[in-house]
């Protein structure tokens, strides 16, 4: 495992990722944004406990974070899926990443609506 980068480079790269501001992010991980961006410019460094709980509260791979050389996400379990299947789901996790958090909310609220409606469809028959 090789380090790449680090953390004021991946918060920075999350943050464009997920269309974050500092105030957003501050919310989301309760860290003052001025204390977010002295990390980003590499003013500060915050410490391992601290970066883990970063971490754990964005949903990402702390060592992601650290600047390995590994996915932002931690990795799923592999799973027995076809080719055709296989593919589809690496587009699909691919794409998962690039929601923000509000963009995320809605496309659960869509999936379950949608998986209701064939449940009720099922119950129907």
């Amino acid at each position: 495992m090789e380090r790449l980068s680090n953390v004021s480079a991946r918060l920075k790269e999350y943050r464009d990722i997920k269309g974050l501001t500092l105030s957003d992010l501050e919310k989301l991980i309760n860290i003052p944004a001025q204390t977010l961006n002295r990390y980003e410019l590499s003013q500060r460094v915050p410490k391992i406990d601290t970066a883990i709980e970063i971490a754990e509260k964005l949903s990402i791979n702390p060592l992601w974070l650290q600047g390995y050389n590994v996915g932002m996400y931690e990795e799923a379990p592999p799973l027995n899926l076809s080719e055709d299947a296989s593919i589809k789901y690496e587009k699909l996790v691919e794409m998962l990443g690039l929601f923000t958090d509000e963009e995320w909310n809605k496309l659960m609220e869509y999936a379950t609506l949608l998986i209701t409606a064939r449940q009720n469809q099922k119950d129907e028959k």
